[in-house]
Parts: structure tokens; C-alpha cells; sequence
């Protein structure tokens, strides 16, 4: 545990600060007791964030000098073995499930993290809804869930009429109520996972309501995969759509 120093010069500023409050005659005949109280809230403020600063860098010299001293004791194997690496150290920090650290820090190096993590209730909007259709056309099993959906239709059609004369369903209709379907249960798990930190399995047994699909809730992994592989290929594209417009603004330069 890190010891605070820093204690006396706190309560001596406590002390100024309630000096600052209950002033000279002079001081209150310049400014109202209510402006002075909020200058005393600004400076105490200001004081705190001195305060977590100085602790912070303290704790960053102790982390680093039991660092080096862990370095000089024990071979690196040693200290993989014991979980005690500067990785090990930032997945104790990280408020997520180890198990998705990898996954998680991947998506800070790429552009596509830079957009708005939404909520489950936010409508998706057109960038998600083009992700999850990529995602669709990746997994045959939602190929084979839209094609079970459109049988069971038909079957449900011909039972209700008895077997004579059913009504066939509209086939069209019912593949757009699977595909829609399917693309919102994508959406909505790939926010669970990235803004709630949910975990596949976790989703697939408590989330049932949200994310409706089947396929999509037995492919939670594969759609994790596919997200990164996402992730990969629009930060390629927006990497050669900079080139390219660099290129055509060097070129619009007059000479």
C-alpha cells in the first residue's frame, strides 16, 4: 500500500482554504459571502485535482521502481509464470473479463472504435446495420435459418388450412422478417459485448429476449471474429481512401 506524504500540506491547505472563507472585513466588503464560497469551490476543486495528480505519479514511480526490482530478481519466464508482467498488470486494472482483453484492446488501434459505443434501446443506425449484413452473408447457418423460417411458414400455412387449398405464404415477406431478424440480433450482441462487456455465453443463456436468433446466439464467437476481421478491413479502407484523397488534393494544387 502506497503511503500519503502529502497529509500536512492538505490540512494546511484545508486551513487556507477556510481563511479564504471567513476573510478579512476588507474581503467581505469587496465580494458577497456566495461569491466566495464558489471561490473557495474552485480553488478546492483545482487542490484536488493537484492532489490525484501528485498520488498518481507516486504510484506510477513505486509501480515502476517494483518493476525494475521484479526484473532483477527473476528470469522473464519467472515472471510470466507467476503472472506478474506489465500485461498481467493491465488486465487487473481493465474492468472487463480477461478473457476479452485481447479482443477489446485490438478495437483501440483501429478507426472503427472511434464511433459511439450505442444502447441497446438507441435505434442501429446504417454503419452497424452494414456490419451486421457482411457479418449474415459471412455464416451459413443464417442462410439455413432463413430457409427453416420460410419452411416452417409454409407448413404452419398448410396445417392451419387443413391441408386443402392452403394459402402460401409470402415467401418475400418472411425472408425479411428472418433477415431483419438476424441483423438485429448481430447488432445488439456486438453492443452487449462492447459496451456492456457481456460474454457470449452469458448472452446466449440471459439475453434470449434481445437476441432472438438462434443461429446468431450459436455463433457468438464467429461473429466476434468476424467483427475483428470488420475492423481490420474498413481501417484498411479509410487508410487508402486518405491516400487517395491526399493524392487528388496534391493534384488539384495549382502548379
Amino acid at each position: 500500500e502506497i503511503a500519503d506524504d502529502s497529509t500536512d500540506e492538505e490540512d494546511s491547505e484545508d486551513d487556507n482554504d477556510a481563511a479564504d472563507l471567513f476573510g478579512d472585513d476588507d474581503m467581505e466588503d469587496d465580494m458577497g459571502y456566495k461569491q466566495r464560497a464558489e471561490v473557495l469551490k474552485l480553488k478546492r476543486e483545482k487542490k484536488r485535482l493537484a492532489r490525484e495528480e501528485r498520488r498518481r505519479q507516486k504510484r506510477e514511480r513505486v509501480d515502476a521502481k517494483r518493476k525494475a526490482q521484479l526484473r532483477r530478481a527473476f528470469e522473464p519466464v519467472q515472471l510470466v509464470e507467476n503472472f506478474c508482467t506489465e500485461r498481467d498488470d493491465a488486465i487487473r486494472m481493465a474492468d472487463s473479463p480477461e478473457r476479452y482483453y485481447d479482443w477489446l484492446e485490438a478495437k483501440k488501434s483501429v478507426a472503427a472504435t472511434a464511433r459511439k459505443v450505442l444502447a441497446i434501446s438507441d435505434d442501429i443506425d446504417m454503419e452497424e446495420e452494414e456490419e451486421a449484413m457482411w457479418i449474415m452473408s459471412k455464416i451459413p447457418a443464417f442462410s439455413s435459418e432463413v430457409a427453416t423460417a420460410v419452411s416452417n411458414a409454409t407448413a404452419a400455412a398448410a396445417a392451419s388450412a387443413g391441408g386443402e387449398n392452403a394459402m402460401v405464404p409470402d415467401t418475400d415477406d418472411v425472408m425479411e422478417k428472418a433477415d431483419r431478424t438476424i441483423i438485429e440480433s448481430i447488432v445488439y450482441a456486438l453492443r452487449y459485448m462492447r459496451g456492456e462487456k457481456l460474454e457470449p455465453e452469458f448472452i446466449k443463456r440471459y439475453r434470449m429476449d434481445i437476441v432472438t436468433s438462434p443461429a446468431v446466439r450459436d455463433n457468438l464467437y464467429r461473429i466476434m471474429d468476424e467483427d475483428s476481421e470488420w475492423e481490420r478491413m474498413t481501417e484498411a479502407r479509410t487508410k487508402i481512401e486518405g491516400v487517395l484523397q491526399s493524392f487528388r488534393e496534391e493534384e488539384e494544387e495549382p502548379a
